[in-house]
């Protein structure tokens, strides 16, 4: 159920993807794990305000690009 909800919304899908290159990036050691934490609880938060409306995706793509 879950990645059929990842492929229906596409912030869901952006989140995964951004999700996915943070992770990595603990892994070459470019990033810290408090900083990942930091990272996911802010994404969620605005992945959360795509689907329900109150904010643009477009927005949150920017965000993601920047962050």
């Amino acid at each position: 159920m879950w990645c059929l909800s990842a492929r229906e919304y596409p912030a869901m899908q952006m989140y995964q993807r951004a999700y996915k290159t943070r992770f990595a990036r603990i892994k070459a050691k470019r990033m810290t794990k408090e900083q990942f934490v930091v990272w996911g609880e802010q994404a969620r938060i605005y992945r959360d305000k795509v689907l329900t409306g109150e904010m643009k995706l477009e927005e949150f793509e920017q965000w993601l690009k920047e962050n």
